[in-house]
């Protein structure tokens, strides 16, 4: 039977190991959101434009004339609500995991204190920071954040 302090850094090993799963996918999820997000906004205004094409009508015809609707911004290729839909979308994602990975560092924290309780090797566990968590969550913020700063200041993107 296990003692108490190897089930402890068993589970300590495997949270960490589901931690560092959950910020593997976490990033590739959200750089495929955002690639998919750029595909999705060029075929909207394709679509856009598309509808305004009329057999004669250049594509810079079309855009002027979708500016004088204001269905499209004059500096722009997508209209502001819907390019920030998109942009919502990964940052409820961004979210989801940010809110997972600060759950599973509580876990992996508590695991810890409770082997700090019952060690019996000698060998205690070294102290940790709020910085890498902190670090972490920036990170998956990051795309909703680059994906605002790229409309603002490329706004053909």
């Amino acid at each position: 039977m296990k003692s108490t302090e190897e089930m402890l850094r068993e589970e300590i090993q495997s949270l960490r190991d589901v931690l560092f799963r959950l910020v593997q996918w976490g990033v590739s999820v959200l750089v495929a959101l955002q690639t998919a997000l750029y595909f999705v906004r060029r075929d909207v205004i394709k679509s856009l434009i598309d509808r305004e094409l009329a057999p004669n009508v250049t594509m810079k015809q079309a855009v002027e004339t979708l500016v004088k609707a204001e269905k499209l911004a004059a500096e722009a290729l997508l209209p502001w609500w819907r390019y920030i839909a998109g942009t919502c979308f990964l940052l409820f994602v961004s979210l989801v995991f940010a809110g997972v990975t600060i759950y599973g560092t509580k876990q992996y924290r508590h695991a810890r204190s409770e082997l700090a309780k019952h060690v019996t090797s000698g060998i205690t566990p070294p102290q940790t920071s709020n910085v890498p968590l902190m670090l972490i969550v920036l990170m998956f913020l990051f795309f909703p954040l680059f994906d605002v700063f790229v409309r603002l200041l490329l706004p053909h993107a």
